[in-house]
């Protein structure tokens, strides 16, 4: 390709549609066009994940200036400027908001090779140079008409775009590799807070002292001590005021030495900040707005300052101190942080301040904000129609969780090492990231200067392969698989059934959050896809592979488990469970060793039984779970007698084992038999 048969010409030259989408969208409604915006756009892909609908008459009016059609470029111009995308044959009929320009090319210029030059460097930092705005910086469409643009021949063009597309497709699937890792480790995150907080991560003080015959003081016990104590030093103006206690009503049930508090109640002061923009300077004391306070982080990189004065005038109802902690109410509504040691700093707008008191750890504090539990009560007490937002009020009021101290200290140590292990992984994978992107505008850069040279296939190859072997964390499932295959693998009455079975208990008794899904097969309870995908999963690490075999005893097929090359290697995925589910995993192998199969699906079914009718609020005797496992599992159940199905509970309860109500009912009534043959030795599954 010679750079001298390009021409550059204007963006406003080459096509033959510049038009941005509504600058006063139509408001909301329950069905009708849907109307996209920047978010919308990913490069390469218009996404249909999150929208408003607009009723037809708007559509029409919004359509008649867009006419979105087949081949058109959508541009990202307001906001994250610069993504891309074509418009796919066959897509429903849409609308635009402002934040997103359309662009429809003259037949002298091919949508993909625009769509990707508008990603190309050189693009982008005129973009960048020119955008305009203080709040949200935007392009405006006349600067954007203005855009230097290189048009080479069709030819060149369509051999520009060939190449980009071979080149991209491996960096493009290593960098969805990467964001399903992001994804999961996001997804591990929240089960870690969600355990913390329900008292599930350590064992619980009230369980330590009972079993070393001691007294404690609970978390009922601590909050009215330290209230009294509140109490007692007011020296303020006027009556002491007792802090509200939790706006809640219906919160859930807490581990016995736990209570519930509202965030007042726990904290010293709990303040809001000055709501006004404070005035800006070059340099001076940091003010955190709300985006700088992310995923339990201060991002203190890009921040605001303001002078001496207006820090005291803005904090004169309490300085910000280290140990404090920070939490935004909207705009994102329910981000915390603590700030650091040795640091000063200023609240912005929409920020407020939790001081927390001797009842409560920052570090529990801000673990018990960042929770899906709080985030579901934080939902629940928000308000508005648009952005939702916390009151004063609300924040004050806010539940929180309050175990014993001893507790908080250990669960906030259990926190911190699970946690550790997902911002490593998380600092891979961003590392990761970044040279992907970077790979990927060396060579649009390449691409558009007319240097699509040899070398960067070679670079691309080098740097996927670097992407693409980034460590991540194995799931749960996964993981509790590979332990219990390890510790049995060598016996002879371990094969698929126990594992199965095993691996159910050991999901509900440690109360691991997973999306597995336990139907009332012949076998069940059953997740035959996830057992599958386990197995599976398994072999292509080299931890450990099933084998499959005619089962001469019985007849039909068995399965049996041998240790790979890598089988060590799960013990460094470990940390995807706590270290009570560990031990579950580890007391459940022990108990179960050199059980037949009728006694491990005995133990599976009855506790999958009881465990249900817990969920469904009802009476879990050993009556009731008989008649479940008589008349609404598979008939093959009936095996089991009510006498076998009491004395299995009476010694489930003795081991400590009796269900709690976690995680979801099975599924299904009296199901099929389809999963019969994969289950057909009764010895040696």
């Amino acid at each position: 390709m010679q750079v001298d048969e390009w021409r550059q010409k204007s963006l406003l030259e080459v096509v033959s549609k510049l038009v941005d989408g509504s600058h006063n969208p139509p408001s909301k409604q329950e069905t009708g066009h849907p109307m996209l915006s920047a978010r919308n756009v990913e490069d390469g892909r218009i996404v249909f994940d999150s929208y408003r609908y607009i009723e037809e008459a708007a559509f029409k009016l919004e359509n008649n200036r867009t006419r979105i059609a087949y081949g058109d470029v959508l541009l990202t111009i307001v906001g994250t400027i610069g993504r891309t995308a074509v418009v796919p044959a066959g897509l429903a009929p849409f609308a635009l908001q402002r934040s997103v320009a359309v662009l429809t090319p003259k037949p002298e210029l091919l949508s993909k090779f625009l769509c990707y030059q508008l990603q190309a460097p050189a693009v982008q930092r005129y973009f960048e140079e020119n955008a305009r705005g203080t709040a949200q910086k935007g392009v405006y469409l006349k600067t954007l008409g203005m855009t230097p643009i290189v048009l080479p021949t069709i030819a060149t063009q369509v051999a520009v775009v060939d190449e980009l597309e071979k080149q991209f497709s491996r960096l493009d699937e290593a960098v969805a590799n990467l964001q399903r890792v992001k994804a999961n480790l996001k997804r591990y995150k929240a089960s870690v807070l969600k355990a913390a907080v329900e008292g599930r991560l350590v064992e619980t003080e009230a369980s330590i002292t009972h079993r070393e015959g001691r007294s404690f003081e609970s978390g009922e016990k601590l909050l009215r001590r330290i209230l009294g104590e509140r109490r007692t030093k007011w020296k303020g103006k006027g009556k002491y005021k007792e802090p509200d206690s939790t706006s809640v009503s219906d919160l859930g049930k807490l581990p016995d030495g736990w209570t519930w508090a509202s965030a007042v109640q726990v904290c010293e002061q709990v303040v809001d900040c000055h709501n006004k923009t404070a005035p800006y300077t070059s340099t001076g004391i940091p003010l955190v707005r709300t985006t700088n306070i992310k995923d339990g982080r201060l991002l203190l990189d890009d921040t605001r300052y303001v002078d001496q004065p207006t820090y005291e005038f803005w904090s004169r109802r309490c300085p910000p101190e280290p140990g404090d902690v920070l939490f935004t109410r909207e705009a994102p509504m329910g981000e915390a942080g603590i700030i650091p040691p040795g640091v000063k700093l200023c609240l912005g707008q929409r920020t407020m301040l939790m001081r927390p008191s001797p009842a409560i750890s920052s570090s529990f504090l801000l673990s018990a904000l960042l929770s899906p539990v709080i985030k579901d009560l934080i939902d629940r007490v928000a308000v508005g129609s648009g952005v939702k937002h916390l009151r004063v009020g609300d924040v004050e009021r806010l539940s929180v969780p309050l175990p014993p101290l001893a507790e908080q200290t250990r669960i906030v140590a259990e926190v911190d090492r699970h946690l550790s292990i997902v911002r490593e992984v998380e600092a891979e994978v961003d590392t990761n990231l970044r040279r992907a992107h970077a790979l990927r505008q060396s060579v649009l850069q390449r691409a558009f200067s007319g240097e699509m040279a040899a070398g960067a296939s070679q670079s691309m190859q080098k740097v996927v392969a670097a992407v693409s072997s980034s460590q991540h964390l194995e799931s749960a499932s996964v993981v509790m698989a590979a332990r219990i295959v390890a510790a049995n693998c060598g016996e002879p009455t371990f094969g698929r059934v126990r594992l199965q079975k095993q691996l159910h208990l050991s999901t509900y008794i440690g109360q691991v959050a997973t999306n597995d899904t336990y139907v009332r097969k012949q076998a069940g309870p059953l997740d035959m896809r996830m057992l599958l995908e386990v197995t599976q999963r398994l072999n292509e690490l080299g931890w450990f592979r099933e084998t499959e075999r005619a089962d001469k005893a019985h007849g039909g097929k068995a399965y049996s488990y041998s240790a790979l090359t890598k089988a060590d290697d799960y013990k460094q995925h470990l940390g995807v469970l706590t270290t009570a589910q560990q031990k579950v995993v580890d007391d459940l192998n022990r108990l179960m060793h050199n059980w037949t199969t009728e006694q491990c699906e005995l133990f599976s079914t009855v506790y999958a039984a009881w465990n249900d009718l817990i969920l469904w609020k009802q009476e879990p005797g050993a009556q009731a779970v008989a008649d479940q496992l008589h008349n609404h599992w598979h008939e093959s159940k009936k095996k089991f007698s009510a006498e076998k199905i009491a004395d299995m509970m009476r010694k489930m309860t003795g081991w400590g084992y009796a269900p709690t109500g976690f995680g979801r009912p099975t599924a299904g009534a009296a199901a099929d038999a389809s999963s019969g043959e994969l289950f057909a030795s009764q010895d040696n599954g």
